[in-house]
């Protein structure tokens, strides 16, 4: 593989990120001719007219610590967790401030409970707000997978799936994004770091669960250089649409 910058989505999530931070940000973009900058909703509004924005939804606002089994069940009931009716005004805001794409984190509680009817609604539910701007955009939902199973991969991209076969597809666009790169260890705990293996893995659930492709994947959290983006590109097995990165590829 060539590298691309046309799949990068620049990206810094900090609260506390500066202005300068952030002009930094899109000036390196644009420079690298990347895809776009991965920021915080109620930064787009700012950033929007300089450079295209992806936004995300609902997302942590500090990093998650997991370093053991109590870590773990904590972070699944805070990830993704607010109300669901919160983080539409949270999408609807961001998108009528030209944001392009939307991140949205998942109810991580939806997904280990495998709640078909919520994660399904939750999912529907950001497909209606975007279909009613009638332009092309991108949803890409994260899932967290750094505290999921195999069998909870495989609900996540089975329910994706079914929406977006049953969603009029005329302008949006979607992907598989698999981290927030907010939940991390300090020790040994075994977390689902971004790999080839994970890659792959998400990438042959949904050539079962999708195969006429619509679903596209964004691998994101701890891709650090053009070497590893390539190996996660061969790995994505053609559905790589962008990498998620706070790193200058």
């Amino acid at each position: 593989m060539t590298f691309n910058s046309k799949l990068v989505d620049f990206t810094n999530l900090k609260p506390e990120a500066s202005k300068e931070e952030l002009d930094q940000l899109a000036a390196q973009a644009k420079a690298g001719d990347y895809n776009s900058i991965c920021i915080r909703s109620d930064r787009v509004e700012e950033y929007a007219p300089q450079f295209r924005c992806s936004a995300t939804i609902d997302f942590p606002t500090e990093v998650h610590w997991c370093n053991s089994d109590e870590d773990k069940a904590q972070i699944v009931k805070e990830i993704g967790a607010s109300p669901l009716e919160e983080k539409l005004v949270e999408a609807k805001a961001a998108l009528e401030a030209g944001a392009s794409e939307l991140d949205p984190v998942i109810n991580l509680t939806t997904v280990t409970k495998h709640d078909y009817k919520a994660l399904r609604a939750e999912l529907q539910a950001y497909i209606a707000l975007m279909q009613t701007y009638n332009k092309e955009l991108w949803l890409k939902p994260i899932f967290s997978c750094e505290l999921l199973e195999d069998y909870s991969i495989e609900f996540t991209v089975d329910i994706f799936a079914q929406v977006v076969t049953d969603s009029d597809l005329s302008k949006l666009k979607f992907a598989y994004k698999n981290s927030t790169g907010f939940i991390k260890t300090e020790s040994d705990y075994p977390l689902r770091t971004t790999s080839v293996e994970l890659i792959s893995f998400i990438a042959s659930q949904l050539d079962e669960y999708d195969p006429d492709a619509r679903i596209h994947i964004k691998a994101a959290g701890g891709i650090k250089n053009q070497e590893q983006a390539s190996e996660i590109f061969k790995a994505a097995g053609g559905r790589l649409s962008h990498i998620g990165t706070s790193s200058k590829l």
